[in-house]
């Protein structure tokens, strides 16, 4: 979209960096801090286990579930039934 409007108006690639760096911080960040969350998660499953604390309603945090194959990302693995 940003590309586009460039070329419709003619203006160079310095125009909306500041936009589109925004932008590509945000999506750094919002990456880190999910990958920090399941960090907190699986301390917090190890604490519970030490502790004897029955922590299935969390489900493992999925990770037993079958993933789809690479390049399917926001694919689910299980099968969906029609109703």
């Amino acid at each position: 979209m940003l590309a586009a409007a460039q070329a419709e108006q003619r203006l160079g690639a310095a125009v909306g960096q500041p936009a589109f760096k925004a932008f590509s911080e945000a999506l750094v960040h919002l990456s880190s801090a999910r990958g920090s969350t399941i960090d907190g998660h699986r301390s917090l499953e190890k604490i519970a286990r030490v502790f004897g604390i029955d922590f299935t309603a969390a489900d493992d945090f999925g990770d037993s579930r079958k993933y789809p194959p690479s390049g399917m990302v926001g694919v689910r693995a299980e099968s969906s039934v029609a109703a």
